[in-house]
């Protein structure tokens, strides 16, 4: 589904959102996003709301939502020479304990980096994600 809006006003600029849905045989994906003054964002994943700015290089990480995460996600990016660049995080409006993290580096996430998230007793997928 792809949706074009034209708003009016001083800082009138176009805006251009499109929804995708993945089937696949073990899950089904939805993501949404949107072009912005010429820079494209996610706006949701799985019906969990957020704003992040597309980088080349990302991780993107489902869990349950409970305290401490991430502090952990950061130390182990930063043990392994990772800088963040930026850290999105999104969970559903209800608080049931089902999050989001979209994470903006500056190099390639290495291989030894997403065992080290994906063993976290609070996360249930990473994901690498090269753009």
């Amino acid at each position: 589904r792809r949706r074009h809006t034209r708003l009016q006003g001083d800082w009138s600029s176009d805006v251009c959102s499109s929804d995708l849905n993945i089937e696949t045989e073990k899950e089904n994906i939805s993501v949404a996003g949107t072009l912005f003054q010429n820079e494209p964002r996610i706006t949701e994943v799985n019906q969990i709301k957020l704003e992040a700015n597309i980088s080349k290089n990302m991780i993107f990480i489902q869990n349950h939502d409970k305290p401490g995460l991430i502090g952990e996600i950061g130390t182990i990016l930063g043990k392994n020479n990772h800088n963040i660049g930026n850290f999105h995080l999104g969970r559903r409006a209800n608080k049931e304990g089902y999050a989001i993290a979209l994470i903006a580096i500056d190099n390639e996430v290495s291989e030894n980096s997403l065992h080290e998230i994906e063993k976290l007793e609070s996360v249930t997928k990473v994901q690498k994600l090269k753009f």
